[in-house]
């Protein structure tokens, strides 16, 4: 029995560039002028909301994709995961610790860190491709903490 509480696999697909969606709106490039309704182009991360326990430890893990299915080679990558009460709060409340394998990220909230948060925040996993610093967040979503009773 694993006493570590985790969410499992969650798969995440990078967004494709806006050429790719060119060509998926006209693939065969007959299009003599442009489209006909509104495009638009969305580059959203995933929506994903955590509810843990104050102090507790809580771990999960990205697989990630590129829009075809195939795994995204990490191993050159930097990935960070920060916590903060709001969006645009300039102090960072806390951060995730962060491995990769393959094309994996395992994301732990040690329970230290949870134990220092506030009850209701938000986070964020951003993911820097290549040698040109490529930014993409690829989850994002609230960090909803219920109070401990027990302390150790």
């Amino acid at each position: 029995m694993s006493l570590v509480r985790s969410s499992g696999d969650l798969s995440i697909a990078l967004p494709s560039g806006a050429a790719d969606l060119l060509t998926a709106l006209d693939p065969f490039g007959t299009a003599t002028g442009p489209p006909a309704g509104p495009v638009t182009l969305t580059s959203l991360p995933r929506k994903v909301d955590i509810h843990t326990t104050r102090g507790d430890d809580f771990l999960f893990r990205l697989t990630v994709t590129d829009p075809d299915g195939q795994p995204v080679d990490l191993s050159a990558v930097q990935v960070e995961a920060h916590i903060r009460r709001a969006p645009d709060d300039g102090v960072l409340a806390g951060a995730f610790a962060v491995s990769t394998d393959e094309n994996h990220i395992a994301l732990r909230l040690h329970h230290d860190t949870s134990a220092g948060l506030p009850l209701r925040a938000v986070w964020d996993c951003q993911v820097v491709l290549g040698a040109d610093g490529w930014v993409v967040t690829i989850v994002a979503g609230s960090l909803t903490l219920t109070p401990d009773v027990t302390r150790a």
